[in-house]
Formats: C-alpha cells, sequence, structure tokens
C-alpha cells in the first residue's frame, strides 16, 4: 500500500553555508510553502494539505525555516532577514529565479518582506493566516522551548483526522525534539520573535503598498489575533488587488482544520 510519503521527495539542500529540509512532490510551476512558527513545526505542517491533493496542480516545495525542523542551526544571533535570505537561497539552489510563494502564518509574514525586497522572485502570493502585523509579540511566541514527550506531541496532533497523516506528523515532530540543540535553537529564535525592535524594523503594513505579485489573503473567522479583523482589512487594502477570503468557523490553523478547502483555494488562485 501506498502511502503519503511514498509520493513525496524528503532531501536536504546544500546551501552557501547552511542547509535546508524539503519536500518535493507533484509537477507543474515551482511553488515554494512556508510554515507557521512553532518549536515542532517544519515542512511536514503541510502534509495535510498535500493529502488532498496540493500538489496535484503545482510543483511543490514545502521547506523549514532557518532553525526550525531539520534545516542546519546557525550560531549566534538570529535576525529575521536569515528567513527571507533563506527562501532566496533555496530558489537559487532548486535553479529558480521566481516561483510561487505561499505562506501560514510566520510563512506568510515571510512571504510579505520577500515579495516586497524581492519582486521579481515572486509569481503570484498566497498569504494564510499571515503574521506581521503585530508589533507586539502575540502570547507564548519569546517563551523558551519546553521539550515535550512523544505522549505529549501525540495528543497535540489527535485533531487531526486522518490517521496516516497524522502519524507521519507525529514522525517528524518526534525527529525536531531529539534534534541536537533543537530547544537551544528555538529559543535564539524565540528571543529575536519577541524582540520590539525587530518586529518594528519588518512589520508590513508599511510594504504592502510595494506587493505586486497577485495575491490571496486567507483568514479564518475564529483566528481574532493574527491577525485581527481589522489587520484583514489593512492587508487587504494595502496589497492592491488582492483577494481575501474569510473561511467560516476556522481558525488560525486552517492548513490542518480544514486542508480540502485550503487546497482548493489555493490551487485555484495559482491556476487561475
Amino acid at each position: 500500500m501506498v502511502g503519503i510519503m511514498d509520493n513525496i521527495k524528503d532531501y536536504t539542500l546544500d546551501l552557501d553555508d547552511s542547509q535546508a529540509h524539503v519536500l518535493e512532490a507533484g509537477s507543474g510551476y515551482p511553488t515554494i510553502f512556508l510554515h507557521g512558527a512553532g518549536f515542532t513545526n517544519s515542512a511536514e505542517a503541510w502534509l495535510p494539505c498535500l493529502k488532498e491533493g496540493l500538489a496535484d496542480s503545482v510543483h511543490v516545495y514545502a521547506i523549514d525555516h532557518v532553525g526550525a525542523g531539520y534545516t542546519s542551526r546557525r550560531e549566534g544571533r538570529y535576525e529575521f532577514g536569515f528567513l527571507v535570505d533563506h527562501v532566496r537561497e533555496v530558489q537559487d539552489a532548486l535553479g529558480f529565479e521566481k516561483t510561487n510563494i505561499v505562506g501560514h502564518s510566520l510563512g506568510g509574514w515571510v512571504g510579505g518582506v520577500l515579495a516586497y525586497e524581492s519582486p521579481e522572485r515572486v509569481n503570484k502570493l498566497v498569504l494564510a493566516a499571515n503574521a506581521g502585523l503585530n508589533v507586539q509579540p502575540p502570547a507564548g511566541v519569546a517563551e523558551r522551548a519546553q521539550l515535550p514527550s512523544h505522549d505529549q506531541l501525540a495528543q497535540d496532533l489527535a485533531g487531526i483526522a486522518d490517521d496516516e497523516v497524522r502519524a507521519a506528523m507525529l514522525e517528524a515532530r518526534k525527529r525536531i525534539v531529539d534534534y541536537p540543540n533543537a530547544a537551544e535553537t528555538y529559543d535564539g529564535v524565540g528571543e529575536m520573535f519577541g524582540a520590539i525592535p525587530m518586529r518594528k524594523r519588518y512589520y508590513l503594513t508599511r510594504r504592502l503598498g510595494r506587493i505586486k505579485a497577485p495575491t490571496l489573503l486567507i483568514y479564518g473567522e475564529n483566528d481574532l489575533h493574527v491577525p485581527s479583523p481589522e489587520g484583514r482589512k489593512v492587508m487587504h487594502e494595502g496589497i492592491k488587488g488582492s483577494q481575501m477570503v474569510v473561511m467560516p468557523d476556522t481558525g488560525h490553523s486552517m492548513i490542518t482544520e480544514r486542508p480540502r478547502e485550503v487546497v482548493k483555494m489555493i490551487s485555484d488562485f495559482l491556476n487561475g
């Protein structure tokens, strides 16, 4: 019986001074998928969407952020610019001058800054529950990492309906918890996320009018903080010509809560 991971290439790219973990699937226009923040989050966050046919219409490259998942850890202080440049380095290593960019939460923040700094690199942009409009860090973002037990990891994923996807995500999170220096690295990343000067420096609002890529904004109706309902309006009005969808009865984690609907929206937009 073919499992979900049997249809996905799982490999590491060598970059100039680091490495990048990649999940690749499908064919068509190259599209980089960026996950949200969280100690145990990684490219595998997109597995529920991959199970629902994400790779049927685009060539998926889901990657770990710098300091997350199994991507190599940097020494010294972390800067937000590392995360944005990491995406450009991955594009270069894969041989692409331009790709679609799809980001969830933190991934949307990174994708938005990339589209502002390097418009020539972004074909189409999808920002799902995007961060980057909060000068004050959301609760818990800057807290020190706590190593969860494997039982706790399983409990955290209990809401994933698909048994195969849940098992694959659990194995990925176990590997992250057991990764050398994972907690120490995440503490450095959390310190960066909690720094008000950094958040002001990379605040998305002043950049929105300079984003030229066709953009789809996806929000959960019940997600009231990242961003707020007022922030959704700011994003929609700030990115000229953007499309916005608010999913009813959905929270921040729509890529695991409602993957089938998210996949359809992304596929229709990117191929429209």
